[in-house]
């Protein structure tokens, strides 16, 4: 399908009310990043390669890294994390740490802290329910958006 018919769709609020919602939520609460890195733009943990021992090998799937906040790929592991686990009612394989685990190790690992989570949050699941509303649009199926909309309820309707 032709990318005018995505836009304009997108444009035409086509999208669900939770993501116009979210977009909306962004741009009111949008920040300069406390530290500019390399973005990694695809943190989960299906995208690296691990050892015999466990430890980390390398890092898959760059194509889109990007200059910005890192908090952005804590946020898109735990979003991750968060479908392939409690979205779908999976439980987590023993060892696997919690939300509350991965974030303080994060910030014992870089020495910085955690602040806008919640802003990367939504925007993950934003950008998430954009590629998938895409795929939904050109592919000509049912709404793919839900899993995104179910992550982004909770997270806007948190306070200020």
């Amino acid at each position: 399908m032709p990318r005018r018919i995505f836009r304009r769709r997108l444009c035409a609020g086509w999208t669900p009310p939770t993501i116009e919602r979210a977009i909306t939520w962004l741009r009111d609460h949008c920040y300069d990043p406390d530290h500019v890195t390399l973005c990694w733009g695809d943190s989960r943990l299906s995208n690296v390669l691990y050892g015999p021992d466990y430890s980390v090998l390398g890092a898959l799937d760059w194509e889109i890294g990007y200059l910005g906040d890192h908090e952005a790929d804590l946020a898109w592991l735990l979003l991750t994390d968060w479908v392939s686990s409690e979205y779908l009612s999976i439980p987590r394989l023993p060892g696997t740490p919690s939300r509350e685990e991965t974030i303080a190790r994060y910030e014992a690992a870089t020495g910085w802290p955690v602040r806008r989570l919640r802003f990367n949050e939504i925007l993950g699941a934003v950008l998430m329910a954009l590629a998938l509303l895409r795929i939904q649009v050109v592919l000509g199926i049912g709404d793919l958006s839900a899993v995104a909309v179910a992550r982004l309820d909770p997270l806007l309707s948190e306070g200020p």
